[in-house]
């Protein structure tokens, strides 16, 4: 694992309370977007994907906040060797 630094490209697992709409893919287009179900029945969306920089990240984050979800994880998860960042 190479690593990690503020202008690295990362891969990262965001959870949030809250439900995906339509309009998510807009903003969030290149991060794999899943529906769960917390305790309490609670909605929770899952975000996984990969950002350009730590940056990107806090626009990310800022964008979920901004729309009203309560953020609940932020993970980083680690890049394997044999993966290609580059897209």
């Amino acid at each position: 694992m190479s690593e990690l630094k503020l202008s690295s490209k990362g891969r990262y697992r965001i959870r949030v309370h809250g439900t995906p709409g339509p309009e998510w893919s807009e903003y969030y287009g290149e991060m794999l977007i899943t529906e769960e179900v917390g305790s309490g029945e609670q909605p929770i969306a899952l975000l996984t994907g990969q950002v350009q920089d730590q940056s990107a990240l806090l626009g990310v984050l800022n964008r979920l906040v901004d729309m009203g979800c309560p953020l609940l994880l932020v993970e980083y998860i680690p890049i394997q060797n044999s993966e290609n960042l580059e897209e």
